[in-house]
């Protein structure tokens, strides 16, 4: 068995043995699914990671041109036509701390895709002299618990369920 097998197995074992667990409480079921994903994808390869992230990123472009009214003007078709993730990424234009922290509303989607619902508020820590708040989606918290699972699942977790 080749070393890179024998690690996705062990942990493939380790994430069942951890279901039991972490299934228990309901809030950590979605944190749960994402760390899986997220096991599974650290074996895919550099081509199939971007092919992924491309496609995705074309969709939420395509949602943000629709929804949000600071991407109205987005090049979409220049997204949509980009054979790479780097060319998609280079269309995208930058977001003005400014803007996002005096215009909060220009930057939240009119309805958010099936499935996802608002679910709070981040904001930053205000470092550069400026607070910058964002809404947030189950989605945000679902990846936000898994990246966290293994340690707090660990030290007994804590969550995030908005």
């Amino acid at each position: 068995m080749s070393s890179l097998k024998h690690a996705k197995d062990r942990t493939d074992r380790r994430l069942k043995a951890l279901a039991t667990r972490v299934l228990a409480a309901p809030q950590a079921r979605d944190a749960f699914a994402f760390q899986e994903k997220l096991a599974q994808s650290q074996w895919y390869s550099r081509g199939h990671i971007e092919a992924y992230q491309l496609g995705h990123l074309k969709t939420l472009a395509r949602h943000a041109a629709r929804e949000v009214p600071y991407y109205w003007s987005l090049p979409i078709a220049e997204i949509e036509r980009a054979g790479s993730l780097a060319e998609a990424l280079s269309h995208i234009p930058i977001l003005p701390r400014d803007r996002l922290a005096t215009e909060p509303k220009a930057f939240c989607a009119a309805a958010l895709p099936q499935g996802q619902r608002r679910t709070g508020e981040e904001r930053s820590s205000g470092s550069t002299g400026q607070i910058v708040r964002i809404e947030t989606t189950n989605l945000h918290y679902g990846w936000q618990n898994a990246l966290r699972a293994g340690r707090k699942i660990r030290a007994g977790p804590k969550l995030y369920s908005r």
